[in-house]
């Protein structure tokens, strides 16, 4: 665990400053997204990455995994221990953080704050239900024990009353409010086209279809969408055209997609998988509970605007994590390293 957890986090620190240098020194390498109020190419880091969504999900991963390294010194003991190695994991976070932001994905931020909830909800949860009881009890800690009925009140009364105020202002008083309001707003060109899309698909769906799929069709020879765009790219300076199109197949929400393609059988078992992954999550060691809680909701989160399932390395990500999460015993703080190359 321990070898496996350095290696992540020096190959994560490599694909960020891969992500730098293509963002400042190879600027027509970029990903970019066509604002159409400013008529301006804004360009987008993906670093080695193809798309800048699947780039912010490793990101988000290797937050989660920072968070639980720095909330929990049992897991890999000596690894946090240390101040300088817990500065170095800090200014990792951040500077992860950072690059979030020049994803430029609204998918991304709502996961990365649907992921910070569900890190704080499984860092206090061993302390909040209880003095008694089974899988709670086992996991809480000497500096995590668990809270009397008035405490409980009142560590959500200072959880909570903060969290809803900071989320208001950020909605309200800041770009950051605006730019996440176009997730839900359906005259927004790209949640339009979803929706034009979700409707084509839906009046074409038989009853037999809606219980196993059908696919979605052939990708070469579709089209359903078509159009050159010429604007400034301010990532060189230059004005750029560009034949936009997109194939029949491309949906840009993998539940959708899951129901085209398998039906509510489909459906069904991947909300089955994500059960089972959160029950697991909850038995394991403070950090790996941490980390796949977290990134469990950033990853149900993020398939609500991108094929999560079919892109590198996120579903290896999910099935990796999986894995480590299963095969530890519940409340088990320690998994030796050489259990674990075994």
């Amino acid at each position: 665990m321990r070898t496996r957890t350095i290696v992540f986090l020096i190959t994560l620190g490599i694909v960020m400053l891969l992500g730098i240098f293509q963002f400042y020194f190879a600027p027509d390498s970029t990903v970019l997204r066509f604002d159409p109020v400013r008529q301006i190419w804004i360009p987008r880091m993906a670093s080695t990455f193809g798309h800048p969504t699947v780039f912010a999900e490793y990101l988000i991963t290797g937050a989660m995994l920072i968070a639980g390294l720095l909330l929990s010194d049992r897991v890999i003991p000596g690894l946090t221990r240390n101040p300088r190695r817990k500065i170095s994991l800090g200014v990792l976070l951040c500077a992860s953080i950072i690059l979030i932001y020049f994803t430029y994905t609204r998918a991304a931020w709502i996961g990365f704050a649907g992921g910070v909830v569900a890190v704080g909800v499984a860092y206090f949860l061993p302390s909040y239900e209880g003095r008694r009881g089974g899988v709670v009890a086992a996991l809480a800690t000497p500096s995590h024990s668990p809270l009397y009925k008035g405490e409980k009140s009142r560590l959500l009364f200072i959880i909570l009353i903060p969290l809803i105020a900071f989320t208001i202002g950020i909605f309200h008083f800041t770009p950051v409010g605006t730019f996440l309001r176009t997730a839900i707003d359906p005259s927004y060109a790209s949640n339009a086209d979803r929706i034009a899309f979700v409707v084509q698909l839906v009046s074409e769906t038989s009853n037999a279809d809606v219980l196993v799929g059908k696919g979605l069709g052939n990708v070469v020879t579709e089209l359903r969408k078509g159009g050159d765009v010429s604007a400034v790219d301010i990532a060189s300076g230059d004005s750029r055209t560009v034949q936009l199109s997109k194939d029949s197949t491309l949906v840009d929400n993998q539940y959708l997609k899951t129901f085209m393609e398998m039906g509510v059988v489909g459906i069904v078992f991947t909300f089955w998988l994500f059960w089972r992954f959160f029950l697991a999550a909850r038995e394991a060691s403070p950090a790996l509970r941490i980390l796949g809680i977290g990134f469990l909701v950033s990853f149900m989160i993020q398939a609500l605007f991108v094929d999560i399932w079919d892109v590198f390395p996120t579903n290896a990500i999910f099935w990796t994590l999986a894995a480590l999460i299963s095969s530890g015993s519940p409340g088990q703080a320690c998994l030796p390293v050489r259990q674990a190359r075994g």
